[in-house]
């Protein structure tokens, strides 16, 4: 049973490091990342331009939509639970202290 556990975690660490390629590619290599950062710096210049506000917030909605359509959502959920979660009282191993 303990093989089965090590494998079962050997699992769970390949598919939270998808959930972190998905999130990497979704985010940051399409570059949303780096328009939000734009967008953040531009703000005081732009504050009181409604149509360059109106651009930035219609380019942002449109990429968290596309976010919201993808795997991207359940993958977060997994990386980042909401509920705290308790760590096992069983040994992890064959450690028993």
């Amino acid at each position: 049973m303990a093989g089965w556990t090590h494998l079962h975690a050997v699992v769970n660490i390949e598919t939270l490091a998808d959930h972190i390629e998905e999130f990497k590619a979704q985010v940051i290599a399409s570059g949303f990342k780096r328009d939000v950062q734009d967008y953040v710096e531009s703000l005081p210049n732009n504050q009181s331009n409604a149509v360059i506000l109106r651009e930035i917030a219609s380019k942002t909605l449109n990429h968290l939509e596309r976010i919201y359509a993808s795997d991207l959502p359940e993958a977060l959920s997994h990386l980042l639970p909401r509920e705290k979660v308790k760590p096992s009282q069983r040994p992890i191993f064959g450690n028993t202290e």
